[in-house]
């Protein structure tokens, strides 16, 4: 169905303005026929018909006058039709480009012609949108105007309904004498997809790349060059991924032509350009020219308007225009938009294809994709004069500024202030001598020579300090200032980056006065739509990448001023509980702003900034040709990366960032991301961080003199039935205690269910296995003093925020929520009574990292004596599975995993649940034998085994062979038998030797401290520590020989002196621990 809209009225027809020369027209016959009728009517004072009766200006009496008055009004509207159209019809064949009358149906250019030959007769501008539903599926929507002017497509595309659909295919044209634009946008239901192309429109294409192939166009740089993907496998291929419209409207030239950019960018998410002369009919110098571009998923309407804003900043019109998709198995679609663009000022010499113009413009359309909107807004709208890479240097290290500075003056630098200043037009020319600095710093053909660096930021600053008399805009141009002498390595002139990478002095982001643990190393990555911390501790690390995407601008801000903030302190307490593994501890931050995202595109959104943000760092860390020849190394030592996923981060996500690792050519791929669906250890498939904490838990609860397997016992647990920690929980309880636990509280993202009788296990399980949300839970299940409340009432989200201070339970798992939770301003609700000295549990076990603040844990234990099980202890297990899933990779071939994987699980989760077990028991031990509250013990653990691991990483740079073969077999026990078996004898070959040594460190430092405690290391002075390691170890050998021994009954006479000297020395302190 069509229907016409005009200026916002829905009409039955059409009429459009003066076209090209042709004549406004009138129908006086119409006027006079209406006045006479006045003269006719029976009642009435004319205007006003009589009561009952139909407004008529025939008298109903006499019907031939009727009747001829009839015949009189249709002959005079079919003259005035026909008279328009004889008009309208030549010129709009004679104007019309003949790609219109090629890619535009005959029965939709009829339709349009009538559209336009209704608006002859109104004598105003031309403004028609025509709409339609397809029989298919495919909704299209044309633009009909009178005029062409540089915006009017950006425009049109902002007038497309937001439920319009996705947009799939745009066709743009302008008559010759551009006196019309006539513009057709289709959103497919992908039924186009389904329909195969004709026999005649592929025989062309394949006739036309037979004759490529046979060299009849050879040297012609209009003509693709011969090439293996143009024969008539490869090609047929090709043409079955096309829709059917794309390949019955392409030239085959231009179809070969575009399938070239294809293939460039298949399989990735780069972007491809060409451009090429239009060639006109006539001899004429001509400045037009076709662009063609490729773009691995991006959402259409959005790529092709910030394509449109780029040619309005270089001004050039687009003439015409066509957008097709073609899809990208196993990577999604590539758009192909194709341009016939010309110069504004059309007596402007013609840009020379190989000059600066083109070369820039190419540059920026391959990088627009990934640009964020702020730099396009700095680049085209705020201050032209930029460019796009200076705008994109400046945005970032505004955001990369935003949480050090806002620690300084909340307001002053909040990120809204921090743009306005940078977009100042008395600042920006500042902050662009910054970016020149940046650039010319890490220029490869030409790197500024360090001394010349520091001139010039000598001089910078000088110029600021005299121009800016604002003392906070002082401040942020100087901190710029610091960011260029303070990067190691940036991926900026990378030719296919999608994002700006920066790996940097931590320093930068240490706020003057802060005294904490400096980390080892800092990357910072700003890409559309995302900025990204990665911090880590240690050289080699590991450490969980989450993805940050809060729903309210408030909220976008509050957690930008926090970032760099929550990745430090989530990878330091990484770097606590990465005690028994080679890996330090690290963690990745990405915060994305989808607030102005339509919802169904928010998850799209993410994707994108995952893949922008990991190849960002992979651009600074993997050691090929094209980084050696782009990136320019200030810091010198290779990099290794350890991810795993955490939160928002999905099954998709991991398999993209291990293939694009491997594409990047990274060092073991494999080991870059953990938790693989086939070549990995899934953390939520196998439950391996609920594994450990249910160790915990119970050591716990014995403490509190419940022994879990006989006595019932009450849970809460913030985190839903669908998320990894709390779902896996649930399984384990029901699993190891059956009806003796009982969940009593339940609260995650979408609703917040409590019932003192315990909720239905069952319930529980079917959602866990379903992967349901806890708002799918089933109200009947509940006991009379149950209740359940969803998230979409006031009511609801207060019992959702406050059930894990509110319910009564014996131990609280916080399983999920943001860090911070219960701090020193709100712990107090977590406790109840008159004085408030009465816990709503007496034991929590964080499942969640930072869920409750170093002030609030403090508080808890000292006025209500609350027995908390830090993060660092209680959810350590993911990041010991995911080390042996590395390890593995990086011993075993793929297929020697898939074919053990059951066993080397069941074998994983063994040892899981031993280290758990022995640092709960230090844990416990150590709580009972000196003073302070137990997070205060958990962090005591890992300090003692991270200073041994560290001095004995140091120590052992140099160690000899003899002392190598020696350590070995500690690294050899570390794993799982099964990959030892297997892979073992190959360690040396596969194994980088910064991580063996690292191996060796950690199973040492975790091994003493767990037997011995934490005094053992911290009454020795750190310069004898690995001396002492290395003795004990020794020792511990004589003393398994000396029970081997003594169970055998074979002790000489001295070694019964040595065994006396160990009782004498330490049996009792032995005998006293080992009773326990």
């Amino acid at each position: 169905m069509h229907r016409t809209v005009l200026r916002g009225r829905v009409l039955a027809a059409a009429s459009v303005s003066r076209l090209g020369g042709v004549a406004h027209r009138s129908a006086p016959v119409f006027l006079h026929l209406r006045a006479q009728a006045r003269q006719y009517t029976r009642e009435g004072d004319g205007d006003n018909p009589a009561p009952g009766e139909n407004k008529s200006w025939v008298p109903v009496e006499d019907a031939s006058l009727q009747k001829v008055t009839r015949q009189a009004l249709v002959h005079e509207l079919m003259q005035v039709q026909m008279s328009t159209a004889n008009q309208v019809v030549p010129w709009f064949l004679n104007q019309m480009p003949s790609s219109y009358f090629r890619q535009i149906p005959e029965e939709v250019r009829v339709k349009h012609l009538q559209a336009i030959c209704a608006l002859q007769d109104t004598g105003n501008n031309t403004n028609i949108i025509l709409k339609s539903d397809n029989p298919d599926g495919r909704r299209d929507m044309t633009f009909i105007r009178s005029g062409n002017f540089t915006g009017q497509l950006r425009e049109m595309i902002s007038l497309l309904p937001r439920d319009f659909g996705p947009l799939s295919r745009v066709k743009v044209f302008t008559s010759s004498d551009e006196s019309l634009v006539l513009n057709v946008f289709t959103a497919d239901s992908k039924a186009d997809d389904a329909v195969e192309s004709s026999a005649q429109d592929r025989e062309a294409i394949l006739k036309y790349a037979a004759e490529v192939q046979a060299g009849q166009y050879q040297g012609d740089p209009r003509h693709a060059a011969p090439s293996p993907s143009l024969e008539p496998g490869p090609l047929n291929a090709y043409i079955d991924l096309c829709t059917r419209f794309h390949v019955a409207t392409s030239n085959p030239r231009r179809f070969v032509r575009v399938k070239q950019l294809y293939d460039k960018i298949a399989g990735s998410e780069n972007c491809a350009v060409d451009v090429e002369a239009y060639e006109p009919d006539t001899a004429a110098k001509d400045s037009r020219f076709w662009v063609s571009l490729a773009q691995t998923n991006v959402l259409p309407r959005v790529g092709l308007d910030k394509c449109l804003k780029l040619f309005k900043l270089h001004n050039l019109d687009v003439l015409r225009c066509h957008m097709d998709r073609v899809n990208d198995p196993g990577n999604g679609q590539v758009c192909l938009l194709r341009m016939l663009v010309q110069l504004h000022d059309t007596d402007q010499e013609p840009w020379p294809l190989d000059g600066t113009e083109w070369t820039t413009l190419k540059h920026e359309l391959r990088r627009i994709k990934w640009l964020d909107d702020a730099t396009i807004d700095l680049a085209t709208t705020k201050c032209p004069a930029l460019g796009f890479d200076r705008a994109e240097i400046i945005v970032a290290l505004g955001h990369m500024l935003h949480g050090v500075l806002a620690k300084q003056n909340l307001w002053a630098f909040s990120k809204a202030s921090i743009s306005t200043k940078l977009s100042d037009p008395r600042i920006v020319v500042h902050a662009a001598k910054i970016a020149d600095l940046f650039a010319a710093r890490f220029d490869p053909a030409h790197p500024l020579p360090p001394q010349e660096v520091a001139d010039r930021a000598s001089a910078l600053r000088a110029d600021v300090r005299q121009s800016v008399e604002d003392s906070t805009t002082l401040v942020l141009l100087d901190k710029m200032v610091d960011v260029v002498e303070s990067t190691y390595r940036t991926n900026l002139y990378m030719p296919n980056r999608y994002s700006l990478a920066l790996r940097i002095d931590p320093k930068i982001m240490m706020a003057p006065g802060e005294n904490r643990v400096l980390p080892y190393g800092v990357f910072f990555v700003h890409g559309r739509r995302f900025n990204g911390f990665h911090v880590r501790f240690r050289d080699i690390a590991r450490g969980g990448l989450r993805i940050v995407s809060p729903p309210m601008p408030e909220q976008v801000a509050i957690e930008s001023a926090r970032q760099f903030d929550e990745a430090y302190g989530l990878a330091y307490a990484q770097q606590l509980k990465n005690k028994d593994i080679p890996e330090g501890g690290s963690k990745a931050v990405v915060l994305v702003d989808t607030v102005n995202v339509q919802a169904k595109s928010r998850d799209f959104a993410k994707r994108k900034a995952v893949k922008g943000f990991v190849d960002g760092l992979l651009d600074l860390i993997t050691e090929t040709e094209e980084t050696k020849a782009h990136i320019v190394d200030y810091w010198g030592r290779r990099e290794y990366l350890y991810l795993g996923p955490d939160e928002q981060i999905i099954p998709q996500d991991i398999t993209w960032i291990v293939n694009q690792a491997q594409k990047r050519c990274y060092t073991n791929p494999s080991t870059f991301m953990s938790s693989k669906a086939d070549t990995g250890i899934n953390h939520k498939v196998y439950g391996v961080t609920s594994e450990g904490i249910a160790v915990f838990l119970a050591v716990g609860l014995k403490r509190l003199g419940l022994n879990p397997h006989e006595d019932p016992f009450t849970i809460k647990l913030t985190g839903g039935t669908d998320g990894d920690v709390a779902g896996n929980m649930i399984k384990i309880l029901a699993r190891d205690y059956g009806a003796r636990a009982r969940v009593v509280g339940l609260a995650d993202g979408t609703a917040v269910v409590e019932d003192p009788a315990g909720l239905d296990m069952s319930e529980l399980l079917r959602m866990v296995e379903g992967s349901l949300p806890l708002s799918a839970f089933d109200p009947t299940k509940l006991s009379d003093r149950g209740d359940f409340h969803t998230v979409d009432t006031e009511e609801g989200i207060r019992l959702r925020n406050t059930m894990h201070s509110r319910v009564v339970a014996d131990a609280f798992i916080p399983a999920g929520g943001r860090p911070g939770t219960i701090d020193g301003t709100n712990y107090r609700a977590f406790l109840q009574g008159p004085d408030y000295k009465v816990p709503s549990s007496r034991l929590i076990v964080e499942g969640a990292n930072i869920f409750i603040t170093p002030e609030a844990r403090k508080k808890l234990f000292e006025e209500a004596g609350v027995l908390i099980i830090k993060d660092s202890s209680a959810n350590k297990c993911g990041v010991i599975c995911s080390s042996f899933e590395i390890a593995s990779s990086m011993l075993l071939t793929d297929a020697q995993f898939k074919e053990h994987k059951e066993e080397i699980v069941a074998q994983v989760l063994e040892k899981l649940r031993y280290y758990a077990r022995v640092e709960a028991e230090l844990l416990f031990r150590e709580f009972a034998t000196y003073p302070g509250q137990l997070p205060y013990f958990s962090e005591r653990i890992s300090n003692a085994i991270n200073l041994a691991r560290d001095t004995l990483t140091v120590g052992l740079e140099s160690m000899s062979e003899e002392q190598y073969q020696d350590l070995l077999p500690l690294f050899k026990e570390h794993l799982p038998p099964t990959v030892v078996a297997l892979g073992f004898d190959q360690v040396r070959e596969k194994v980088p030797a910064q991580y063996i040594t690292n191996a060796f460190a950690c199973c040492l430092a975790s091994r003493i401290v767990y037997r011995e405690g934490t005094k053992f290391f911290e009454s020795q002075p750190r310069e004898r520590l690995a001396e002492l390691c290395l003795r004990y170890l020794d020792e511990e050998r004589e003393v398994q020989r000396l029970v081997r021994c003594l169970e055998s009954g074979k002790l000489d006479r001295d070694q019964m002196k040595t065994v006396q000297k160990i009782l004498d020395v330490g049996g009792v302190r032995s005998l006293l621990f080992a009773s326990e």
